[in-house]
């Protein structure tokens, strides 16, 4: 048998086997379960990556469409620079909430008071889900007015995402997605370094470093790419959705879907960097944070904020006009106007640092 042929059957068989799991096409499956099928419903946890790269190498059929390129075109995936989550920030009500090397600073925009939840663990990321704020890093955790108590949950590697989903916590961690809710705790899928969950309406869309982009249903994981190259989605930094668009962050642009159509954007198209680390589309203006600067983008147009220039912007958040980014130096500065300053300031020799590069 020659190697082509034993090639084909390899591909078939894969296919085959995980059919069930990642779909073939974007249509949904025919027999849909029940409500208690769907609660229990969980994605088998012995399937090799190897199978998904080989059933995405040999289908484009799961494509969500085709792209459109504004810009320079990139022949291929960069490889990963070490995908990690930044310190991150999460608005809720007049309040900031955002992850220090100590704990969690908040800021209250109305008193302009500051304070410091303090923890030993280290803490990455941020999520609020059913009245309750979580944090993740060294495990899960919940977020109190003065402290940060560890959840008692079984967890394989860091927690890198979270995200609220219907009834679900979303919890990604380095080794896999997991679920929590009044039915229990779910491994959802393993074998995968999550990195980025957003809430879609009824849908969500999971990143992952080198496994590619996968959308669930509630019942259904499906891997999503693209047909002219499948390897541009392989290495996600993060997700947001807002107004029926999906805006993907990846290490070789910004990828944005509105459910017919992949628009890519590089630095030929005013990017400050194709290396993304954060998105807030809570606006039609979207802000848009690399390692490199933050940008703004609407209606596929792209504006630099020249003052955050030079920013390694490892998160940005908008609240009401204002922009708040969170440096890889560890501060996090506010751009009200035409004016940005620190809000919270990991030493003054950082500080410094930072403002003669925006200078």
């Amino acid at each position: 048998m020659n190697t082509t042929v034993r090639t084909k059957m390899i591909a078939i068989a894969a296919l085959v086997a995980v059919a069930g799991l990642i779909g073939c096409s974007d249509e949904k499956p025919t027999t849909q379960p029940t409500p208690m099928q769907k609660l229990s419903q969980t994605i088998s946890s012995t399937v090799a990556e190897s199978l998904i790269h080989a059933v995405k190498a040999g289908s484009d059929s799961t494509a969500a469409g085709d792209i459109h390129q504004p810009g320079l075109a990139l022949d291929g995936a960069a490889a990963p620079t070490d995908i990690r989550p930044g310190k991150d920030m999460i608005v809720i009500g007049t309040n900031i909430f955002a992850v220090t090397d100590d704990g969690i600073m908040v800021y209250d925009f109305v008193s302009h008071e500051r304070r410091l939840i303090p923890t030993e663990y280290r803490l990455a990321t941020l999520a609020s889900h059913a009245g309750t704020l979580y944090a993740g890093g060294d495990g899960l955790f919940v977020v109190q007015d003065s402290t940060v108590q560890p959840v008692d949950i079984d967890l394989a590697g860091e927690v890198t995402a979270l995200a609220g989903f219907s009834y679900r916590l979303l919890i990604g961690t380095t080794d896999g997605l997991y679920s929590r809710s009044i039915f229990g705790d779910e491994v959802m899928l393993e074998d995968m370094s999550i990195t980025a969950i957003v809430a879609a309406g009824d849908n969500v869309w999971i990143g992952t470093d080198g496994a590619g982009l996968y959308q669930f249903d509630g019942v259904d994981f499906r891997q999503r790419y693209l047909q002219r190259d499948p390897s541009l989605l392989d290495f996600v930094t993060t997700v947001d959705f807002n107004h029926d668009h999906l805006y993907v962050g990846t290490t070789v642009g910004l990828f944005v879907f509105d459910g017919g159509r992949w628009t890519q954007y590089g630095v030929a198209d005013g990017l400050p960097s194709e290396r993304i680390s954060s998105i807030d589309a809570s606006d039609w203006v979207v802000i848009v944070g690399t390692n490199q600067g933050v940008g703004t983008l609407y209606d596929g147009e792209w504006t630099t904020i020249d003052k955050l220039a030079s920013v390694n912007a490892v998160s940005v958040v908008r609240y009401g006009r204002k922009i708040l980014v969170a440096t890889g130096e560890g501060d996090v500065l506010v751009k009200s106007g035409p004016a940005v300053r620190p809000l919270l300031q990991r030493s003054d020799t950082a500080t410094i640092d930072v403002f003669s590069a925006l200078k």
